[in-house]
């Protein structure tokens, strides 16, 4: 039940006789669970399938944009980082919520979206903590440099992720672990890929919650896994949902 969702590949095509785009029914299937979401920007070539969705319960939407890269792979899929200026009900603190699905062909093309998108949270953030969430096509054993263009810009990775390993950074912030140690991309295995015995340890990630300084409480892989490591029921993606705890600073 977060507050703030960052989805990629939420299609926006609406189907002949199913009215409907991925990400409004995602929305709907939502609302039949007793959960309230509103998606920030509903318009047609917005962010294509990168989208953020939000409970205006708890958060009211200030301000909503996109980013399309400069740099895309030719006749590939257009790649965007869809951005919302958010304030939390309950303590009047805003925030800048970013969500993005980095080029996969490509590495190059990749590492200049992963710079366009550091320099371009500065620039709409200003002062404001950032939460910023996607599938960056780039885990700590290859392209890390992807990685450090994030945190090069002054982000924080909570899980501590470093180039070649799976123990974490004397820095990390995350204060407690749910499944850290499984790998992020599940390729629709029925076995859930575990990274390392270790559960203090990261697994390899693709996919990442980076954050401006600021308190991270809780880190968690969402897996529905029985004793033997085994997905129960249906696979909903080939990543794993990323979740986080954070506080706002004042």
């Amino acid at each position: 039940n977060p507050d703030v969702v960052g989805v990629q590949e939420a299609q926006q095509s609406r189907p002949r006789g199913f009215n409907l785009s991925q990400f409004d029914d995602l929305v709907r299937a939502l609302a039949q669970t007793g959960a309230d979401y509103r998606v920030t920007d509903r318009a047609i070539g917005a962010s294509k399938g990168t989208r953020i969705l939000y409970k205006p319960s708890t958060m009211t939407l200030l301000k909503t944009g996109a980013i399309r890269y400069s740099r895309q792979s030719g006749g590939a899929t257009s790649r965007y980082a869809a951005w919302a200026i958010l304030r939390q009900r309950s303590t009047g603190r805003e925030m800048v919520f970013f969500s993005t699905h980095l080029e996969p062909k490509s590495y190059s093309v990749r590492l200049a979206q992963s710079r366009q998108l550091a320099a371009s949270i500065a620039g709409i953030a200003g002062k404001r903590p950032v939460v910023a969430v996607g599938d960056f096509n780039a885990s700590q054993f290859h392209y890390y440099a992807v990685h450090q263009a994030m945190t090069g810009a002054g982000l924080v990775d909570p899980l501590g992720v470093q180039q070649r390993s799976k123990v974490p950074a004397k820095g990390a912030t995350a204060e407690k672990r749910i499944n850290t140690n499984f790998d992020s991309y599940n390729d629709y295995r029925r076995r859930a890929s575990r990274g390392t015995s270790n559960p203090q340890g990261n697994g390899v990630y693709i996919d990442y919650i980076f954050t401006s300084p600021m308190r991270v409480v809780e880190y968690e892989q969402l897996l529905r896994i029985d004793g033997n490591g085994n997905f129960r029921g249906v696979i909903p993606s080939d990543h794993n949902m990323l979740r986080a705890d954070v506080v706002l600073p004042d």
